[in-house]
């Protein structure tokens, strides 16, 4: 056992084949035989449900259906090959070590992919099914690999946080650790729709950043001075809400993807923390625009005296 630990530790720099199948990563449905939730899954809910909501939902009689079957199979079926990519995820964030991570599948009460703890991934394949159709759909079979590359990103960041954590003492502090968390994950969300072709910038990139990177340094300013409930309301839809609307994740994702030619980019965004927003922001963004940056720094520091 001693042994086996030892190996699945180094996992980012050796094969995973060194590990016996499943040691890192495990499927456990969340509801079970008679149709209601799992312990598990009723935990994981009442984490993320308002109370009345959550007594609601709890004690449904809901086997999985046809469709969400077909989803829970098609997540089983990828978890032997997304533990292949899991060094490739990791490789960032060394010298931490890939955590060990449970995927628990849901039909109830949840987004379509979530972080519950830091070992605890969760798909809710009623909302998978609701939102995106056929499980096996060619789009859907990539699409949950690109889910499971975003919430395994969100453990290994759960890891580094634990290992280098970070002030979170101002509201314009909460946006910027929620944008690097975010920002990461959502790259690895990234259809091939967004991805650069030739050296040059889908043109749906360009579009969106066009009416994204205004409005995130609005928001930031605005941020920046706001109380503790300004604050929420204005980062609402940060990294919530349709995908091509997330103000503060989205470009931070899409930034990353234009940097992502050095092999470098992300292991330098990792190492830089929230803070590092700051050069990324500068690299991409137009001269009118970085101007706006001093600002929002200058009213920063003004608002904390």
């Amino acid at each position: 056992m001693l042994v086996r630990k030892l190996l699945c530790a180094l996992v980012l720099t050796l094969s995973l084949s060194a590990c016996a199948a499943g040691q890192l990563l495990k499927v456990i449905p969340g509801t079970d035989g008679s149709g209601r939730a799992t312990q598990q899954w009723r935990e994981m809910m009442a984490r993320r449900l308002p109370e009345g909501k959550f007594r609601e939902i709890e004690p449904l009689v809901k086997p999985y259906n046809a469709q969400e079957q077909k989803w829970l199979e098609l997540i089983e079926s990828k978890a032997a090959n997304w533990e292949t990519e899991i060094p490739r995820l990791a490789a960032p964030f060394r010298p931490v070590a890939a955590p060990e991570a449970q995927i628990v599948v849901g039909n109830r009460g949840a987004d379509d992919a979530f972080t519950h703890d830091p070992h605890t991934i969760g798909f809710d394949v009623e909302r998978l099914n609701a939102l995106y159709g056929n499980a096996q759909s060619p789009e859907n079979v990539a699409r949950i690999d690109r889910f499971f590359r975003h919430e395994y990103t969100h453990l290994l960041q759960k890891a580094w946080f634990a290992k280098h954590p970070s002030p979170l003492n101002t509201p314009l502090r909460l946006a910027l650790t929620e944008m690097w968390t975010e920002g990461m994950g959502n790259f690895y969300s990234l259809s091939e729709t967004w991805r650069s072709q030739n050296g040059r910038p889908a043109p749906k990139t360009v579009e969106t950043l066009r009416v994204l990177e205004p409005r995130m340094l609005a928001r930031l300013s605005a941020v920046s001075c706001a109380s503790s409930e300004q604050a929420q309301r204005l980062t609402r839809d940060l990294s919530n809400g349709h995908f091509d609307e997330k103000w503060g994740a989205l470009p931070v994702a899409l930034w990353l993807e234009r940097e992502s030619t050095n092999p470098e980019t992300l292991r330098n965004y990792v190492l830089a923390g929230p803070d590092g927003f700051w050069d990324l922001a500068r690299r991409n963004l137009s001269p009118e625009l970085k101007l706006i940056l001093q600002e929002i720094r200058a009213v920063d520091d003004k608002c904390k005296e």
